[in-house]
């Protein structure tokens, strides 16, 4: 069951805990810098380059989650992400 938290309440909040709209701001500032990271990566960057700075940031996840939405999150194809995966493999020997 997933539950929300009143935007009334969220709002008033706001208003008389200066370090919530502080804490809340914060929130907001990290998120756009994160998307605008993103979408700077995908005009400045090749598909091989997002995908190591993916790897890079999120080791974990790289061999743990369905190549597919790795290919997804850094806007390529599956079969685009296998062959710079392959080329990557071969590259390293």
């Amino acid at each position: 069951m997933m539950s929300s938290y009143p935007w009334q309440a969220f709002y008033a909040q706001m208003r008389h805990d200066i370090g919530f709209l502080e804490c809340y701001a914060k929130f907001l500032e990290r998120i756009f810098m994160t998307k605008e990271e993103r979408e700077n990566a995908f005009v400045k960057h090749s598909a091989e380059r997002r995908y190591l700075d993916f790897c890079t940031a999120y080791p974990e996840l790289k061999d743990s989650i369905p190549q597919q939405q790795i290919a997804s999150y850094i806007g390529i194809t599956p079969v685009a992400l296998s062959r710079i995966r392959q080329k990557l493999k071969l590259g390293h020997r």
